[in-house]
Protein backbone atom coordinates (compact mmCIF):
# COMPACT_ATOMS: atom_id res chain seq x y z
CA UNK A 1 0.00 0.00 0.00
CA UNK A 2 1.06 3.75 -0.57
CA UNK A 3 1.80 6.06 2.02
CA UNK A 4 -2.36 7.78 2.44
CA UNK A 5 -2.32 12.03 3.22
CA UNK A 6 -3.53 11.12 6.45
CA UNK A 7 -0.56 8.53 7.23
CA UNK A 8 2.09 11.36 5.76
CA UNK A 9 0.38 13.93 8.22
CA UNK A 10 0.69 11.87 11.27
CA UNK A 11 4.63 10.69 10.70
CA UNK A 12 5.07 14.37 9.77
CA UNK A 13 3.98 15.32 13.43
CA UNK A 14 5.36 12.19 15.13
CA UNK A 15 8.72 12.39 13.32
CA UNK A 16 8.94 15.95 12.84
CA UNK A 17 9.65 15.97 9.50
CA UNK A 18 7.26 17.59 6.36
CA UNK A 19 4.52 15.49 4.78
CA UNK A 20 6.69 15.60 1.47
CA UNK A 21 9.55 13.80 3.58
CA UNK A 22 7.14 11.31 4.90
CA UNK A 23 6.20 10.34 1.68
CA UNK A 24 9.76 10.28 0.06
CA UNK A 25 10.90 8.18 2.67
CA UNK A 26 8.00 5.82 2.77
CA UNK A 27 8.05 2.14 1.62
CA UNK A 28 6.13 -0.54 0.96
CA UNK A 29 5.72 -3.52 2.38
CA UNK A 30 4.83 -6.57 1.05
CA UNK A 31 2.62 -9.14 2.61
CA UNK A 32 1.72 -6.41 5.70
CA UNK A 33 -1.31 -3.42 5.54
CA UNK A 34 1.02 -0.79 6.67
CA UNK A 35 3.48 1.69 5.52
CA UNK A 36 7.02 1.52 6.35
CA UNK A 37 9.08 5.12 7.07
CA UNK A 38 12.72 4.85 7.46
CA UNK A 39 14.76 8.50 7.68
CA UNK A 40 17.81 8.11 5.88
CA UNK A 41 20.21 9.34 8.47
CA UNK A 42 22.52 8.19 11.31
CA UNK A 43 20.12 8.20 14.25
CA UNK A 44 17.23 8.38 11.56
CA UNK A 45 14.08 6.46 13.29
CA UNK A 46 11.54 4.34 11.49
CA UNK A 47 8.27 3.56 11.74
CA UNK A 48 5.36 1.58 10.59
CA UNK A 49 2.10 2.87 10.23
CA UNK A 50 -1.70 1.12 9.62
CA UNK A 51 -4.32 2.38 7.59
CA UNK A 52 -6.23 2.85 10.78
CA UNK A 53 -3.18 5.02 11.53
CA UNK A 54 -1.76 2.93 14.53
CA UNK A 55 1.89 3.04 14.65
CA UNK A 56 5.08 0.86 15.81
CA UNK A 57 8.35 3.34 16.32
CA UNK A 58 11.83 2.00 16.40
CA UNK A 59 15.52 3.41 16.53
CA UNK A 60 18.06 2.97 14.06
CA UNK A 61 19.79 0.38 15.83
CA UNK A 62 16.39 -1.79 15.26
CA UNK A 63 16.41 -3.46 12.11
CA UNK A 64 13.91 -3.40 9.61
CA UNK A 65 13.65 -7.66 10.10
CA UNK A 66 13.36 -6.86 13.82
CA UNK A 67 10.71 -4.02 13.33
CA UNK A 68 8.88 -6.32 11.24
CA UNK A 69 8.43 -8.95 13.39
CA UNK A 70 7.40 -6.63 15.97
CA UNK A 71 4.46 -5.08 13.73
CA UNK A 72 3.05 -8.55 13.17
CA UNK A 73 3.23 -9.53 15.98
CA UNK A 74 0.59 -6.86 17.41
CA UNK A 75 2.93 -4.61 19.29
CA UNK A 76 2.17 -0.72 18.92
CA UNK A 77 3.73 2.57 20.19
CA UNK A 78 0.84 4.98 21.95
CA UNK A 79 0.60 7.92 20.43
CA UNK A 80 0.69 9.73 23.75
CA UNK A 81 4.67 8.16 23.26
CA UNK A 82 5.39 11.16 21.12
CA UNK A 83 3.93 13.66 23.18
CA UNK A 84 6.16 16.40 24.91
Amino acid sequence: MKITKEQAQLVSKLLRITEEEAVKYSHEVEGVDAVYISIPEKGGASMLVSPDLEVLYAISSVSFDKHLEAYKLGMRTPIEAFEE
